[in-house]
């Protein structure tokens, strides 16, 4: 009988502490919804530290701004130096070929600028030190 009675006084205070709870919720909620929270001094005490948490906001928001700034303009610069690199290797193909003997002598009688291929090799001339 006496176990009964304690658990019906313990359930008792936990209908209570939750109605409580209940109350605190909506009071807050009220005090919230009519700007009383604003006023009170345990707010006030906190302001420093939200004004912190607002600059620390800001400061993270600035930062994730310039580092898209910057990854946009990365990969715009990367897609350049692809485009560049491909026209590098395309330019000195052409003037590898263009420096062949053979395409150098059809340019030569294409233009008729009047040059003629030598016959015979080249020689080397020394000069003597006197």
């Amino acid at each position: 009988m006496e176990k009964e009675q304690k658990t019906k006084i313990n359930n008792d205070i936990d209908i209570d502490v939750e109605k409580e709870k209940k109350e605190h919720k909506v009071k807050i909620l009220k005090n919230f919804i009519t700007g009383n929270i604003l006023v009170q001094s345990n707010l006030l005490k906190q302001i420093p530290y939200l004004l912190f948490l607002v600059f620390l906001g800001i400061v993270y928001i600035t930062n994730r701004y310039n580092f898209e700034k910057f990854y946009k303009k990365l990969n715009v610069l990367e897609e350049e130096v692809k485009n560049l690199r491909s026209e590098q290797i395309t330019t000195s193909a052409k003037l590898m070929n263009l420096s062949r003997r053979s395409s150098v002598v059809n340019l030569i009688e294409k233009y008729n600028i009047g040059l003629v291929e030598p016959e015979e090799t080249p020689k080397i001339i020394i000069k003597d030190k006197k």
